[in-house]
């Protein structure tokens, strides 16, 4: 079986985000189950197409209109550079024009990848987001799974579902078409599945379930390992760590983050707050940091190798997530697997329970998020409810992600096979 894996964006070539990896980690494993994995996504400045390998794993990298500039760091993983001056660029400085242009680029991308898939051989494309619009509006498409992260990458709550409905902007409508031309989509969530039938009338039948996983090889082996860990990154024994491992985005609420710790200080002051992402806000959160009066205690950090960021995940004592998404977010899980209780704003399709391994917190005041995890603290809880944490999650591993993925495939060619 032959998959193209159709993304605009993958890890290390375009950042470190939880979507990035997904398609990093699930290309890696179903290679190692058999399967011929090719991934197509954007180049990182090239203005000819390019072959990269990623472990073996080809990677054909198509260029944009305006081709956007990455660097690889000393961590391996690339950052976008400042592009170089042009009147491209220069019409990119004014929002009108640069909103015109993002668009004119994705979508002339999206049809480069169009003709490169029709002229490719493989038996089905599984496609993220909305990768795969133009192609899929082709005649004799092949076989196509359209993998999407959330309802126009924003949160439900911000429209009402009449709103949704009327298609009252270029997200929604071009949501709906990419849904009414799929016969095939994947969420990453149950909860999200049933939103999609409920607002934009998807059928049952057209949808699949393949979870975000954890990496047993990261995890297992380092829970003996805990207090040396502290040790080593200059933690002391003493000291609470709040941790937060996000994309520096507006959705992610990274000054909420840092509000909630500002109240946490006024009573618990031997906490500490880890934040690991790398962002359009990172300019934004170093002035937070920087005029916050507990900024001694915070601690930001970027571009982690795995290992690096398991570490840090190991040696926290509580994992914040405040981010608008309410569905599997891989970060959280990846803090479920190293045993730290979730303190979240977001229901996580049923990851965290109350009292169990955390607490699911629908508030949007900073001290009544804090009073929480402070009683969470006096409890002497943590522990268990990390276990808990770990039970939950151990059996999302990379590996049955991949088999979940096999499955899917093997489900739509049967039915593809048995149409014609």
């Amino acid at each position: 079986m032959k998959i193209i894996l159709a993304t605009n964006e993958v890890f290390p070539f375009h950042g470190y985000g939880g979507a990035q990896r997904f398609v990093y980690k699930l290309a890696k494993n179903l290679q190692k189950q058999g399967i011929d994995v090719v991934i197509f996504t954007k180049t990182t400045g090239e203005n000819d197409l390019t072959i990269k390998y990623l472990e073996n794993i080809k990677v054909v990298m198509i260029p944009q209109l305006i081709p956007v500039p990455f660097k690889k760091m000393n961590s391996g993983v690339y950052k976008q550079t400042p592009s170089k001056k042009g009147f491209l660029q220069t019409l990119l400085r004014f929002p009108v024009f640069r909103g015109l242009l993002l668009i004119l680029n994705n979508y002339i991308w999206m049809s480069r990848l169009a003709r490169l898939l029709q002229k490719s051989e493989f038996d089905l494309v599984h496609s993220f987001s909305s990768s795969s619009l133009i192609y899929q509006s082709k005649k004799n498409h092949n076989s196509t799974l359209v993998h999407l992260w959330d309802i126009g990458n924003r949160n439900l709550s911000h429209k009402r579902v009449f709103d949704y409905r009327k298609k009252i902007d270029l997200v929604d409508i071009q949501l709906s078409y990419l849904l009414d031309r799929s016969k095939n989509i994947v969420t990453c969530g149950l909860d999200y599945s049933r939103e999609l039938e409920n607002i934009f009338n998807v059928p049952k039948h057209k949808l699949h379930f393949i979870p975000n996983g954890i990496d047993k090889t990261l995890t297992y082996g380092h829970y003996k390992k805990k207090k040396s860990l502290r040790n080593e990154l200059g933690i002391k024994d003493n000291e609470i760590v709040l941790i937060n491992v996000n994309r520096l985005e507006p959705d992610k609420r990274i000054h909420f983050v840092i509000d909630i710790f500002d109240e946490l200080k006024k009573t618990l002051r031997n906490v500490k707050l880890i934040i690991i992402g790398a962002g359009s806000l990172e300019d934004n959160l170093k002035s937070m940091i920087k005029k916050s009066k507990n900024n001694e205690s915070i601690i930001h950090l970027k571009n982690l190798k795995d290992k690096q960021l398991y570490d840090y995940l190991f040696s926290s004592d509580i994992f914040l997530n405040v981010a608008l998404t309410r569905y599997m977010l891989l970060t959280v899980m990846e803090a479920m697997a190293c045993k730290l209780p979730i303190i979240s704003t977001a229901p996580l399709d049923g990851l965290v329970s109350d009292g169990v391994n955390g607490f699911v917190l629908n508030s949007k005041s900073s001290s009544t998020i804090a009073k929480n995890i402070i009683s969470m603290v006096k409890c002497n809880e943590l522990d268990t409810m990390g276990n808990n944490s770990f039970e939950r999650i151990k059996d999302y591993t990379w590996e049955n992600v991949a088999e979940k993925a096999i499955d899917a495939y093997e489900n739509i060619l049967q039915k593809t096979y048995n149409h014609n």
